[in-house]
């Protein structure tokens, strides 16, 4: 029983570590960019050159730590193991997929007069104005590990490795709900990615195949 409690205990300080961590980049670049533009009133950081300096090392740091937590944890190698034929099938065709079902949902929101995801706008007002780099650490290096590592390393790899069905299904329902959704459309185009990214990893036993999905579906507004 004490074992058992130890356990559950252990589980619950790594849940609260994992979402702590996991806003202080974000935190970071807001006080920044408070701290050089006080007038600023809209939503854009407005980071550029050396504001950057300190948002990058943040965001560096914060990936590190969550990399050695994986490894920590032995939810992820982190080595280049994983390349082989088909894992580099399953991540071009996964991404398709996705792409395919994004461009659905699109057409959705379209249908119902909106014009995108309420987080996709925000991301891109929020970065407008802000160097490319600091964007690309942000959404395309940051987003991908760090979420790949929560959502499907430690959701379905740990919390329920031997229950991978109620695992896709809980990474994927809150992988949706994390993005702000506003409408069902937007909740499910965001769960879709979730539910896709959560199988190629249950296939591959191999987190980095989620996150080079992951890592091209980000990358692709730029």
């Amino acid at each position: 029983m004490s074992k058992k409690y130890n356990n559950v205990v252990k589980e619950i300080f790594l849940i609260l570590l994992i979402l702590i961590v996991f806003d202080i980049p974000g935190k970071v670049e807001n006080q920044v960019s408070l701290m050089i533009h006080p007038s600023n009133t809209s939503d854009s950081l407005m980071l550029t050159g050396v504001d950057t300096v300190i948002p990058i090392w943040v965001y560096l740091l914060v990936i590190g730590f969550y990399i050695f937590l994986a490894k920590k944890l032995d939810i992820a190698k982190f080595d280049l193991t994983f390349i082989n034929k088909k894992n580099i099938i399953i991540i071009i065709g996964v991404f398709i997929l996705d792409r395919i079902f994004d461009s659905i949902g699109g057409e959705i929101l379209s249908l119902q007069g909106i014009v995108d995801t309420a987080n996709q706008i925000y991301l891109e007002e929020a970065y407008s104005g802000t160097s490319w780099y600091l964007t690309f650490i942000g959404t395309s290096i940051y987003a991908p590990v760090v979420e790949e590592i929560i959502f499907r390393g430690y959701i379905v790899g740990r919390l329920f490795k031997n229950k991978p069905v109620i695992g896709i299904t809980i990474s994927a329902l809150s992988f949706g709900a994390i993005h702000n959704p506003t409408d069902i459309t937007s909740f499910m185009i965001y769960a879709m990615s979730g539910l896709l990214f959560a199988t190629a990893y249950y296939k591959t036993k191999r987190l980095e195949v989620p996150i080079c999905i992951h890592f091209l579906v980000n990358t692709m507004p730029f």
